[in-house]
């Protein structure tokens, strides 16, 4: 959303989003949304410890996920 506050009303009136979610002030022309490709949401964006993009979008969906998910909680 592109209004800091409406987003942050929506996650405590309707649904808390229980994970970790990120507002960026300067939306999609952001550094942070350019490096992570992002071009709509939601996106779904595994990143390592290290800030490498380790899996996207249809990796982290439905069955998939879990598998990935273990993969990389193993190393």
């Amino acid at each position: 959303d592109r209004d800091r506050d409406l987003a942050l009303e929506y996650q405590k009136q309707k649904w808390s989003m229980p994970w970790a979610n990120a507002i960026l002030d300067e939306g999609f022309g952001s550094p942070a949304a350019v490096a992570l490709e992002l071009v709509g949401i939601p996106r779904l964006v595994l990143v390592d410890p290290q800030g490498v993009i380790v899996a996207i979008d249809g990796e982290l969906r439905g069955p998939k996920m879990e598998i990935t998910v273990a993969k990389f909680l193993q190393k």
